[in-house]
């Protein structure tokens, strides 16, 4: 929902978020000029009252994301850590990987405090 690459989720085992629980989404994301289309699977390795971690893996790479939830001010703040590393040589994907990841994280968060913002 609050992903713009992501175009449908499936989990594959346990119920809801819960520790060791995994999905499998497909996304696809556009980059210069070009739309890559990949299947990745998730693991959900960290689970506490206040942030999720889980463990991303596709034909590219494998990433380790940890979403917290704080209060701030009148409000709440999501912070979102991600650590990639590439599974091969990433080639060119290693200059144009941090504006891609930034642009689609930056849609993430656009999208989810949209969301928010329309709950009473």
């Amino acid at each position: 929902m609050w992903c713009p690459n992501v175009t449908d989720v499936t989990q594959v085992e346990g119920d809801g978020v819960a520790l060791g629980s995994r999905f499998e989404f497909h996304q696809t994301v556009k980059t210069g000029g070009r739309t890559l289309a990949s299947d990745v699977e998730v693991e959900v390795v960290g689970l506490t009252a206040d942030s999720v971690r889980w463990r991303v893996e596709d034909r590219f790479q494998i990433r380790d994301v940890t979403l917290t939830v704080e209060p701030h001010g009148d409000g709440t703040r999501v912070r979102q850590r991600t650590l990639a590393s590439f599974k091969g040589d990433p080639g060119l994907a290693r200059w144009f990987y941090p504006f891609l990841a930034r642009r689609t994280f930056r849609d993430q968060f656009s999208r989810l405090a949209e969301h928010f913002a329309a709950k009473p």
